[in-house]
């Protein structure tokens, strides 16, 4: 009876199959894996670990040191933009101003808070349709809804930046 090797000396497997085929084959299929996931496989997106419910959340964003004529531009019932042509991030459903605050420091070594004159801080509420998921809310299902994170807030008179200072 002959002995057969598993991997001969030219690099055949069984004395038939090339080793460097079965690779190619491997790296082939993985490849084919990795595309179906990312393109045909809820789970390749984003949106495959938010689950399907929304809530409606209300959230306050702080625009700070804005010039008194930007005081007007953001009213109630208001659609809110994420810049020229991001997504809709809500509804305006109030809009309070107090006056702006600026840290001074004096020839005598003490910090003061001075008020701005023409300035002013403004809280914008908003209300919004959010997708829920693990970590939280998700604006328009893509933009995690976190305190301190920065957005561009867009309506049809004014563009500006503000702070997300409360959520919930």
């Amino acid at each position: 009876m002959k002995k057969t090797k598993l991997i001969d000396e030219r690099g055949f497997l069984f004395g038939k199959i090339s080793v460097v085929d079965i690779l190619a084959v491997v790296l082939v299929l993985a490849m084919g894996a990795m595309v179906y996931v990312r393109f045909f496989s809820q789970r390749g997106d984003n949106v495959g670990y938010l689950s399907p419910e929304t809530a409606k959340v209300e959230y306050v964003v702080k625009v700070t040191a804005a010039r008194d004529l930007h005081k007007d531009t953001f009213r109630s019932g208001d659609v809110l933009y994420g810049g020229d042509e991001g997504p809709a991030l809500g509804v305006v459903t109030d809009v309070r101003t107090e006056q702006a605050h600026a840290l001074v420091s004096t020839p005598e070594g003490e910090v003061l808070s001075m008020p701005m004159e023409g300035y002013s801080d403004i809280y914008i509420t908003v209300e919004a349709q959010c997708t829920t998921g693990a970590n939280g809310y998700y604006l328009g299902g893509a933009i995690e809804l976190n305190r301190n994170m920065s957005l561009q807030l867009t309506t049809r008179y004014d563009t500006m930046s503000g702070t997300v200072v409360s959520v919930g």
